[in-house]
């Protein structure tokens, strides 16, 4: 599975980048990786059901 570009940006940063902007990469990061996880599970469970309704 691919990171986001977040994940890679966040460990090499610059000078030019303040405090506040790399706390907001991290929350960017995790907010997205949330949503993945989410709408993975949710399309899994999703997914389980219909199959179930169908062979029942």
């Amino acid at each position: 599975m691919k990171k986001p570009a977040g994940f890679a940006g966040s460990h090499n940063l610059t000078s030019k980048v303040s405090k506040e902007e790399s706390n907001l990469s991290y929350f960017l990061d995790f907010f997205f990786a949330a949503f993945f996880f989410a709408a993975f599970f949710f399309a899994a469970f999703f997914l389980a059901t219909i199959v179930i309704v169908l062979i029942f």
